[in-house]
């Protein structure tokens, strides 16, 4: 149970797990287990997030519950001293939920109320809640009432409105069923020979439903307008491997294929210079009425195959010493929030389109090399790892196309582009050593020296559009040419910092960390992990003049550094081992900048202010100098970026509590 650090903040869960084990005779062993996650699904309460447009009402921000059921039986039969399998069959469901709540039942939406979720999945329901243009007392407002409802829009992340009264209505669900069968065989056939062999079997059964008020005032009732998505897929998973351990004096040699067979269970577009058909008055679920819908091919795609080669080498040098060598041909498939984003989106105005993703999506494949060294420098006392690796990442991001319909335009995104990431690690390890037959101390040192290159189109190529219209379908045979895109020209960039760490920012050029134990007498405890990294990349936009290089000029914002201690006492009683702790995160208290306002309001702020340049506070004010001290909050001063992660790292935080071992 946590409150977080942001107003509004609440997260609750409860874990159980259970395990149970059974020998039917000395060669067969059975293992079941199961484990719940309750976020609020099984025992009713519901989770709360900060969002930024709702930070002056905070009825308006919506809440959140969801859990999971993981079930699993596994079976090893041992046929001989050098020959076993195991037989492994294993459900999981899932489901999340994000919506509104009205508990006592009187129309309004109070904080904390309890309750399920609003669907307004109906016409009475829905005008019930949902005002439009003429009756603005309800729950919920229709998009295009601002004024009354909501102030300025660069008063919030990614300059959206922020919320004074009456929010949009919202309801999502989605849930998730995969059940999974597989088999491992594994045998030592000779003395310099390990095999192993398995098949894998996954079924998934994927589905949402949303809605959402965010349609205007025209047309048939408003109340009765909605942007609604609801659909079910059954997407399969295959697999096969083989492999062969080869041992050798000096030599160990792993060789494997694997073959994977994936289904997405999804249909195309018709055309995908015009996704969407209009039909008036269509019912659809239940009796909210839309206007446009996705017009999709009868026949599904084809399953998509992939062959995969691993290949290991080890080859001890000495005693000490060893030196190891890696290939592996990796494939993972599109995430379901990808490739079903908006897949059975219903619209009610042709302005209205939704960003939606083409069902040619490819998984992302990987080329990853590995080079290593290992060496015990001092025996049972130091080592050295030294790791050296390439990796080179196909349909690494998506990408988009810009459509242009008569009424508005519309983004269709795709797998594509490549990366590349290379680096060197080198660890130093400390093993367990007692001084003074009283304290033990072991630990590790990191270092790594990376970089990450992406690939974008170069433009500047009339012959390599990415925008196209509805009059080149014809053009086209309604079908985007996806083939041509690979051999558009291309530049490699780095990869930026901006608004969120969770999709730029990580290539840092150096990381460093450690982690250090200590056992002292008494049953005293003392830990600690440091990290230090160097800062994200950013392009120099403003502190440039030469609008020719502006781009291609990147700098680094300052370094993160944190430490974190954990000191603990145990006390033993009657065998039972109770124990007080402290943890101190950050503990000297450094600032550490992840993002920066990326947007119109704070990327000049954050580029001069990091310069230690004037910061322009707003337009037609005055500047003023800040002494070189970054800000990356902009002109607002905002806590978080556009996708809800924060600004800075935490502060120096306590935590104190107790535990007990039994």
């Amino acid at each position: 149970n946590s409150h977080d650090r942001l107003p509004n903040e609440l997260t609750r869960a409860a874990d159980l797990t259970a395990k149970f084990n059974y020998n039917v005779t000395p060669e067969i062993k059975l293992l079941a287990f199961g484990i719940m996650n309750d976020q609020g699904r099984f025992l009713g309460w519901k989770n709360q997030n900060y969002y930024d447009n709702s930070r002056f009402f905070l009825e308006s921000a919506p809440r959140t519950d969801g859990g999971s059921i993981l079930a699993s039986l596994k079976g090893t039969h041992v046929l001989s001293p050098s020959t076993f399998y195991e037989v492994q069959v294993s459900h999981q469901n899932k489901q999340n939920r994000l919506g509104f709540v009205d508990g006592n039942n009187d129309g309004i939406i109070g904080l904390n109320e309890d309750g399920d979720f609003l669907q307004l999945d109906n016409a009475v329901d829905a005008n019930r809640y949902i005002s439009n243009s003429s009756d603005q007392t309800k729950a919920f407002r229709i998009a295009d009432e601002s004024a009354e409802s909501a102030l300025d829009q660069v008063l919030c992340a990614n300059n959206a409105q922020a919320y004074i009264a009456r929010p949009r209505f919202a309801y999502e669900q989605t849930q998730s069923n995969n059940t999974t069968a597989k088999m491992d065989f594994t045998s030592q056939v000779d003395f310099n020979n390990q095999l192993k062999a398995g098949v894998q079997f996954r079924y998934h059964e994927v589905s949402k439903i949303a809605r959402y008020s965010l349609l205007g005032a025209d047309g048939i009732d408003a109340r009765r307008k909605m942007y609604l998505e609801k659909w079910t897929a059954n997407p399969t998973e295959m697999g096969a491997y083989v492999s062969d351990r080869m041992e050798y004096a000096g030599l160990v040699i792993n060789l494997g294929i694997r073959l994977d067979r994936w289904d997405a269970d999804i249909a195309p577009f018709v055309n995908d210079f015009g996704p969407w058909t209009s039909s008036k008055n269509v019912l659809i679920d239940d009796s909210v009425f839309t206007d446009y819908f996705p017009r999709r091919a009868d026949k599904k795609m084809d399953a998509k195959l992939f062959f995969s080669p691993r290949i290991g080498v080890s080859h001890p040098i000495s005693d000490e010493a060893a030196m190891y060598f890696s290939y592996a041909k990796n494939t993972t498939p599109v995430p379901f929030s990808r490739i079903y984003t908006a897949y059975n989106s219903m619209l009610g105005s042709p302005t209205s389109y939704t960003p939606m993703y083409l069902t040619t999506v490819e998984p992302t494949r990987s080329s990853n090399y590995e080079l290593g060294l290992q060496w015990e420098f001092v025996p049972q006392q130091f080592g050295l790892t030294f790791t050296a690796y390439m990796r080179d990442i196909e349909n690494y991001s998506p990408v988009g196309v810009g459509l242009g319909y008569a009424g508005g335009q519309n983004t269709l995104n795709f797998s594509g582009q490549y990366a590349d990431a290379r680096g060197v690690e080198i660890q130093l390890q400390a093993l367990r050593q007692t001084f003074f037959d009283a304290v033990t101390v072991q630990g590790r040192l990191n270092y790594a020296y990376t970089y990450i290159k992406a690939s974008a189109w170069a433009g500047l190529d009339a012959n390599q559009p990415i925008q196209f219209s509805a009059a080149d379908s014809v053009k086209y045979n309604y079908t985007l040419p996806l083939s041509d895109f690979a051999y558009y020209n291309k530049i490699q960039n780095n990869v930026v910092g901006g608004n969120s760490n969770l999709t730029g920012g990580y290539d840092r050029t150096h990381r460093i960390s450690y982690v250090l134990m200590m056992n002292l007498p008494y049953d005293i405890n003392i830990s600690s992990v440091g990290t230090f990294q160097s800062g994200f990349q950013y392009a120099l936009t403003y502190t440039i003049a030469d609008v020719r290089i502006v781009s291609r000029t990147l700098t680094t914002s300052p370094w993160n550094k944190q430490i974190d201690f954990h000191f603990e006492k145990g006390f033993t009683v009657s065998g039972v081992r109770l124990a007080v702790f402290a943890d101190i995160k950050n503990a000297f208290g450094w600032t550490n900048i992840l993002n920066y306002d990326n947007t119109n309001t704070g990327t000049e702020v954050w580029e001069r202010s990091a310069a230690g340049q004037s910061q322009v506070v707003s337009a037609g004010a005055s500047s003023t100098v800040i002494n070189g001290v970054p800000d990356p909050t902009g002109t607002q001063r905002r806590a978080v970026s556009t996708d809800g992660t924060m600004f800075y790292d935490i502060p120096r935080e306590y935590y104190f509590g107790v535990k007990i071992d039994f």
